[in-house]
């Protein structure tokens, strides 16, 4: 090894040109130096556990902006808000021309959040703080804040996988007001710059107390509902399909249903709710869905217990003049069973009435037909199958054509 290449070995930056050096001593120094400087604080980000070195520094005569400056490899970026001196400040501007040695950039007091429920009806919010006149230049030291008239605020907020689907006319509930978003400005890496419009509070959407806009009717109220629960016992080596439906604000939804079983020595369920008989015992079989479940009493015996059930399918409305159908399938221990039916339709109280009649029924494909007389009210349909020892009714209303 020669001379040089031993010299280049022991001192790295020799390969370097004169500035690059330059660079590398002068970030070694600003490095050494920074968190002994009066002026050093390590602040929390206000979304994660994640620490961030800083010097926080006033960059102006107005208090709610500060100068920051960190390490070049700081991973701190444009949008983060963080947990300074009793209040929250969003990062909203760096410098790009500091010579690879330091980054510097500014910091916006926070004002409040933005809360609002996405189409699941899941809760999300994001600091935001205005904007001003200052468009980033950390040499102008009055910042104004941007009047666009009383009605009217621009915000800037962090820019991220939940706040890029904001959409024109989306509404949101902050100083005590409605606000509905009339321009969205995406061009800033890491930022969105909104300007929102004053708009009409509504009482019977939006909850002023939590702040949030549209609030009623897209809140999440989940349901998990095992159909088949009739089912209390089958015998060992047995199997059966768990039927669950999961339901949001009464609305059917498409769900993945985590299964589980209180003692699978007697009995096991797998991620598909299909159940298997282990031993004879008992044990609680739960299907869960976001913390919403639902539970079944099993008992495994060696005798099969019959439990007749039956469950007609079908509208629970006919509007006036009009024929629907109904279909009735009969079950023992949650089974379904091929048998014969026999459909009769009364009042409420068991009494004849005129509101509907049975127009059809077929006796092997268990279905029948109803049609609605041009008088509201409510009628029963009944059935039972072939022996009369598997019987249910379903309420049907009788409704106007308007």
């Amino acid at each position: 090894m020669s001379y040089l290449d031993k010299y280049k070995r022991l001192n790295p930056s020799a390969g370097l040109n004169l500035r690059d050096q330059r660079v590398n001593d002068t970030r070694r120094s600003f490095e050494s130096r920074f968190m002994n400087t009066p002026s050093y604080f390590k602040v929390k980000s206000a979304y994660t556990d994640v620490y961030y070195d800083l010097l926080i520094n006033d960059s102006s005569d107005l208090k709610d902006q500060k100068s920051i400056t960190t390490t070049i490899d700081s991973p701190i970026k444009l949008g983060e808000s963080i947990q300074w001196d009793n209040d929250i400040w969003m990062v909203i501007h760096f410098d790009s021309n500091l010579g690879d040695v330091y980054k510097r950039g500014r910091l916006y007091q926070c004002l409040g959040k933005l809360k609002w429920l996405d189409i699941n009806g899941e809760l999300h919010e994001t600091w935001f703080t205005y904007r001003t006149t200052e468009s980033g230049n950390l040499g102008i030291e009055n910042g104004k804040i941007l009047s666009l008239g009383d009605e009217t605020r621009q915000l800037i907020i962090q820019h991220n996988e939940y706040t890029d689907l904001f959409v024109k006319e989306q509404r949101f509930m902050f100083d005590r007001s409605a606000w509905k978003i009339s321009s969205i400005d995406r061009l800033s890496d890491g930022l969105i710059y909104l300007v929102l419009q004053q708009d009409t509070y509504n009482s019977t959407t939006d909850n002023l107390e939590l702040g949030i806009a549209d609030y009623y009717g897209k809140v999440v109220d989940y349901k998990v509902d095992i159909l088949n629960r009739d089912v209390t016992a089958f015998k060992v080596a047995e199997t059966l399909q768990l039927n669950v439906k999961v339901t949001n604000r009464d609305i059917p939804i498409e769900a993945v249903v985590t299964y589980s079983s209180s003692d699978e020595s007697i009995a096991t369920i797998n991620a598909n709710g299909t159940i298997v008989a282990i031993a004879k015992g008992s044990c609680v079989i739960t299907a869960e869905y976001k913390d919403v479940s639902d539970s079944i009493q099993l008992n495994v015996i060696e005798d099969v217990v019959n439990n007749y059930s039956a469950e007609i399918t079908g509208d629970d409305y006919i509007k006036y003049n009009m024929i629907k159908t109904f279909t009735v399938i009969f079950r023992n221990n949650g089974t379904q069973q091929v048998d014969k039916s026999r459909f009769w339709i009364t009042e409420l109280n068991g009494e004849a009435t005129t509101l509907a009649t049975i127009t059809e029924q077929n006796e092997i494909e268990n279905t029948c037909k109803v049609k609605a007389g041009n008088k509201k009210g409510y009628v029963l349909l009944h059935v039972e199958n072939g022996s009369g020892l598997s019987q249910t009714s379903k309420k049907i209303e009788i409704k106007s054509l308007l």
